[in-house]
């Protein structure tokens, strides 16, 4: 799977989350009007559509979609440091 792909897949999944907001790979979730729960939906999301495991606890390195995207293709390829 590309990045690309990827980012498009995560942009999807913010965008149903925050229906109303505007954002784009750079912007921090908070700051696109997330809140505490629609974080842990997205990141429960996420596990099932990338197969890849996404704690609550990593989100101050993972809290763009460009962020997310390099995590899960790094986790994907089975990198330890992901």
């Amino acid at each position: 799977m590309s990045e690309q792909n990827v980012r498009n897949q995560l942009r999807a999944l913010w965008q149903s989350l925050l229906p109303d907001e505007q954002f784009d790979d750079t912007t921090r979730f908070h700051e696109a009007g997330g809140s505490s729960l629609a974080l842990m939906r997205l990141f429960m999301q996420g596990m099932k559509v990338f197969g890849v495991r996404l704690e609550i606890s990593q989100y101050p390195q993972l809290q763009t979609i460009e962020q997310q995207a390099r995590f899960i293709l790094a986790a994907q390829r089975g990198d330890p440091h992901a």
